[in-house]
């Protein structure tokens, strides 16, 4: 199969069973592999849905610098895509970054900011907005645009009724910009009203459960605040995970499927096992659960 150019290969990504790492009679576990994307992750369906909203409605233009904060995939995702459609881009992001990430950015020919890592994400949000003020770039505000969460309306959410139907019991996603949570689980609500819709946060920065923010290492989720395009009321149940446990799951899903992901999925799947461990035993029939893993683990490597 041939395509025309690297934005008809974003989107239609497997969905995997991990009967090796959840070998419970009781469930059965999918995972839809958002790491098939060209760039490595589910941000390249955001990325994309953003460019062309911005250039239809005329806010950007051939040739425009386009500047976000991001602390990594979106970053390489907007830098993958924006030479292919004629704009330049620079990323600020933490120095902590993960040095695969920045490098993969700059690969693409993207610029790259570093604001001080102690500062976290605030700081690079604020410097890039100095930035448009300043120089004229254009922004693309990917935290707070609804069509981030539209496009995985669009998209995830009807790849995964494809594929799997209404046979779907629980569904499990980190929460980040709260996009894809807020996406896929508003259409499976409608067509599965009794699919139970469970959001995943670090425990060292549980915002969604009422805690205060923190640091923690699960790079992709837990951004110190509610963010704005999570729709709340869609949540059946937080589960809160450690950096350690989402390390170990991301390890464990290497050696026991051959998958690699990164720390963010890693997360999924100890939440995932949390709920495995509750569920029981259904003579009758399996419980089916559908798992969103955001990334690939390629530039994790020191998990």
């Amino acid at each position: 199969m041939s395509y025309d150019n690297v934005m008809d290969l974003i989107g239609h990504t497997p969905i995997v069973t991990l009967d090796r790492f959840f070998p419970h009679g009781r469930v059965r576990v999918y995972a839809k592999l958002e790491g098939f994307n060209p760039s490595g992750s589910i941000k390249d369906r955001i990325a994309l849905a953003l460019l062309r909203d911005a250039r239809d409605r005329g806010s950007i233009s051939p040739g425009d610098t386009i500047i976000e904060p991001t602390d990594g995939n979106i970053g390489v995702s907007l830098a993958m895509l924006a030479g292919p459609m004629k704009y330049s881009f620079i990323a600020v992001t933490p120095e902590d970054t993960p040095s695969a990430q920045v490098a993969a950015m700059r690969q693409f020919g993207a610029r790259v900011i570093h604001t001080a890592a102690g500062d976290g994400m605030p700081a690079s949000w604020k410097h890039a907005e100095e930035l448009v003020r300043s120089k004229g770039h254009k922004t693309l505000s990917h935290f707070t645009r609804a069509v981030a969460s539209e496009t995985h309306q669009r998209t995830t959410a009807r790849e995964i009724l494809l594929s799997l139907g209404v046979h779907l019991n629980y569904f499990i996603a980190g929460v980040g910009s709260g996009a894809t949570f807020t996406g896929v689980a508003s259409v499976l609500r409608e067509h599965i009203p009794d699919v139970k819709l469970l959001a995943v946060e670090p425990a060292a920065s549980p915002v969604l459960s009422g805690g205060e923010p923190g640091r923690h290492a699960i790079r992709g989720i837990g951004c110190g605040c509610v963010p704005q395009l999570l729709d709340r009321s869609l949540i059946d149940r937080i589960v809160t995970v450690g950096d350690g446990e989402a390390a170990s799951a991301a390890r464990k899903l290497a050696q026991r499927e051959g998958l690699r992901a990164g720390p963010s999925s890693g997360a999924v799947l100890a939440a995932t096992g949390k709920l495995v461990e509750e569920l029981p035993a259904r003579p009758c029939r399996r419980s089916v659960i559908l798992i969103i893993l955001p990334d690939a683990g390629h530039r994790y490597i020191d998990l």
